[in-house]
């Protein structure tokens, strides 16, 4: 889900504290991203006893003081948790994901068989950092497509450029997707309306050595694969209900899906794309609620030698832009 946040609103919040009483568009903005931090808030733009509420719970969260109020270092917090896209490097263009389906490339049209057509594969510099290339096997379209690889290694996240590399072809290429594009390595699972967890038992750790994130969302939401690879396990447990865990084809981490509504009809050593839908929220095993139980886990994985690591920090960031 990406946050969409009006220029002029976003260009006043953080320009004053804001407390009980007060009202305006930095008011909607502080609402709204509080409600992405997990903490539900109408967005009317009055900071009433709901707005406090929310503020305060928040503030405790973070492990800052605790007042219902939000001081300018506290707005300036919040903000980072969630960047606009205006506010990240680069031209931006058209999401594209690495391991997804769709790959951004070029097309052009040849009038023979054996004509060699070539692309370029450029970052925000304007440094090429991929050379393509294709042969024709006969007159028609060749298109040449970008893996999202520099090498073996997934590319670095950025804006990129595939362009054509022949003059002489220039002017009869179309460009898939137009222009620069921004290339990310994953996208958010949950695809709907959602919360990044309630309250600090819903979060990686704690007394109960908690090893993911619960993010809550209305059961048959769709779950989709953060980052493509292959499945690893998928089945039922008592306490995790339906789950499915996937290494990903671009870092080799383990990505754990829990409390699905459905048994998956994915089996060990499937292949998933990133993007590619993969199950539904639901509230199977030990669950309260409905609700998607994720987790991160180190190579070589799950319950192979890997460790369990805090999501939260990443799930914000591709909650920012997806």
């Amino acid at each position: 889900m990406v946050l969409l946040v009006p220029a002029v609103a976003s260009a006043a919040f953080g320009d004053r504290p804001l407390k009980m009483g007060m009202h305006g568009k930095d008011v909607s903005v502080l609402q709204t991203l509080l409600t992405k931090a997990g903490f539900r808030t109408a967005a009317d733009g009055e900071f009433g006893r709901a707005t406090r509420r929310s503020a305060g719970r928040w503030e405790a969260a973070r492990d800052r003081e605790v007042n219902g109020r939000m001081s300018r270092p506290d707005l300036r917090a919040l903000r980072r948790e969630f960047p606009a896209r205006s506010e990240q490097t680069g031209p931006v263009g058209e999401l594209m994901l690495f391991g997804a389906a769709r790959r951004p490339g070029v097309s052009a049209e040849v009038t023979e068989a054996g004509a060699e057509v070539s692309a370029v594969v450029a970052d925000e510099t304007g440094a090429i950092v991929r050379t393509l290339s294709r042969r024709a096997q006969a007159p028609g379209t060749v298109k040449l497509t970008w893996n999202g690889r520099i090498g073996k290694a997934p590319a670095p996240e950025g804006s990129y450029l595939v362009r054509l590399g022949d003059g002489a072809l220039r002017s009869s290429a179309g460009t898939e997707p137009p222009g620069a594009f921004e290339f990310r390595h994953h996208v958010f699972p949950i695809v709907g309306r959602h919360d990044l967890g309630r309250n600090g038992a819903n979060r990686f750790g704690g007394g109960r050595g908690h090893q993911g994130q619960d993010m809550f969302a209305k059961c048959g939401t769709p779950v989709r694969a953060a980052q493509g690879g292959t499945v690893e396990y998928a089945g039922y447990h008592s306490a995790a209900g339906n789950y499915i865990v996937i290494r990903g084809s671009g870092d080799g981490e383990s990505y754990v899906y829990m409390h699905l509504r459905d048994a998956s009809s994915l089996t060990k050593g499937d292949k998933v794309k990133t993007g590619e839908r993969i199950a539904h929220v639901g509230q199977t095993g030990r669950a309260d609620g409905c609700h998607l139980h994720f987790e991160l886990w180190t190579r070589p994985g799950w319950y192979k030698g890997g460790k369990a690591y805090d999501p939260l920090p990443k799930l914000r960031e591709w909650d920012s832009y997806s």
